[in-house]
C-alpha cells in the first residue's frame, strides 16, 4: 500500500511539473501557475494521502548575463554629429519549488515540484558625439555596456580616428556619454587603394615595367606615396637582388604610377651561374607607404607580380 501510495505521490508530481513546464509565455516570462498546484494535483491522483505540510521557496539563479553591450559602428554616411540611443536586454532568471510532505501509513513523505522563472529587463544609453569629420573610409567602432548587476553603464572606443575627451553621467537602467573629438590621430593607408597594374621586360630597352593603379582619394592630396620593390630572381631558391623606394606625388590627376628600371640598377647575384644561353626570370615584391600628415609610415605589403623573362 504504501509503494501504491508513493507512486501515486509521485505521479501527481510528475503532472505538476508538466503544468508547470508549460507555463511560459512567448516572451520568456512566466505565466501564472496552473490552479491549485500540487496538493490540488495530490488530491486528484492520490486522494488517500492527507496532505499535512505544504510549502513554497525559491532559489535565487541571478543574472544569466549581467553585462551587455553592443557594438555601434559608424562611417562618413552618419553624419558628423551623433545623438542615438541603445537598447539593452538581460534575463534574471530564479527557480520557484512547490513543497508538500505527508504521514502515509505511519510513514513520512515528501514531494517536490520546481519550475524555471526568468524576467527580462532594458537599459538604456545614450551615446552623444559631437561634431567631427569623417572622411569617406574612416570607420567608427564604439563599444557601449550596461551591468545591471551593478547598475553602471560603460564604453570602450574599439576603432576612430579621433582622440575622445568624454564626459558621462549614471542613472536607473540608463547611462549616458558625450563624446568631444580632438585631434585626428594618424592612420594607416588603405591597402586597396593600390593595386598591381602590371609587370613586364622589355627586351629591346632592357627594362622592366612595374605599373600601379592609383586609387588614393582626395584625403591623401598632398602627400607622397613610396612604393618599394624588390627585384627577386626565380629559381630553385629564390635569390632577392634588393629593395628600392620610388616616390611619386598624391595629387588630383590620379596618374597610375609607373616604375621603369633595369636589372643593372640592383647589385648582382655574385652567387648566381652565368648562363647566357639561357634566360632567367624574375619577379617583383611590392608594396607601399605614404608620407604625410594625417597617416603613419606603416608599409602595406602587396604581395609578388607574376615573372618575366629575361633573354641573356
Amino acid at each position: 500500500m504504501i509503494k501504491k501510495t508513493l507512486m501515486a505521490v509521485f505521479s501527481a508530481m510528475a503532472l505538476t511539473a508538466a503544468a508547470g513546464a508549460q507555463a511560459v509565455e512567448f516572451d520568456g516570462r512566466g505565466a501564472p501557475a496552473a490552479a491549485g498546484g500540487l496538493v490540488e494535483t495530490v488530491k486528484v491522483s492520490a486522494p488517500e494521502v492527507k496532505v499535512s505540510d505544504i510549502g513554497t521557496g525559491v532559489k535565487a539563479r541571478g543574472w544569466q548575463q549581467s553585462k551587455i553591450c553592443k557594438v555601434v559602428e559608424l562611417d562618413s554616411n552618419d553624419g558628423t554629429a551623433i545623438n542615438r540611443q541603445v537598447s539593452l536586454d538581460a534575463a534574471y532568471s530564479w527557480q520557484e519549488c512547490e513543497n508538500a510532505s505527508a504521514m502515509v501509513n505511519g510513514q513520512y513523505i515528501s514531494a517536490s515540484n520546481c519550475h524555471d522563472r526568468t524576467e527580462w529587463y532594458t537599459a538604456y544609453v545614450n551615446l552623444v558625439i559631437h561634431a567631427r569629420q569623417l572622411r569617406q573610409f574612416d570607420k567608427e567602432r564604439i563599444e557601449v555596456c550596461y551591468d545591471f548587476k551593478a547598475q553602471k553603464g560603460s564604453f570602450a572606443l574599439r576603432q576612430t580616428p579621433f582622440d575622445y575627451t568624454y564626459r558621462d553621467k549614471q542613472g536607473e537602467s540608463l547611462y549616458t556619454v558625450e563624446l568631444y573629438p580632438g585631434a585626428r590621430k594618424p592612420q594607416n593607408p588603405d591597402a586597396a587603394l593600390a593595386q598591381l597594374g602590371g609587370f613586364s621586360y622589355d627586351d629591346v630597352r632592357k627594362e622592366f615595367t612595374l605599373t600601379i593603379r592609383n586609387g588614393f582619394t582626395g584625403e591623401y592630396d598632398g602627400r607622397k606615396v613610396h612604393i618599394g620593390v624588390e627585384l627577386v630572381q626565380d629559381k630553385l631558391f629564390d635569390s632577392s637582388r634588393g629593395t628600392k623606394f620610388f616616390e611619386f606625388p598624391l595629387n588630383w590627376l590620379r596618374q597610375d604610377f609607373k616604375i621603369v628600371f633595369k636589372e643593372s640598377d640592383f647589385p648582382s647575384d655574385k652567387d648566381a651561374a652565368d648562363f647566357r644561353a639561357k634566360a632567367k626570370k624574375y619577379f617583383v615584391n611590392w608594396g607601399f607607404k605614404v608620407k604625410g600628415e594625417g597617416f603613419t609610415e606603416a608599409y602595406m605589403e602587396k604581395g609578388k607580380t607574376e615573372t618575366a623573362a629575361v633573354i641573356q
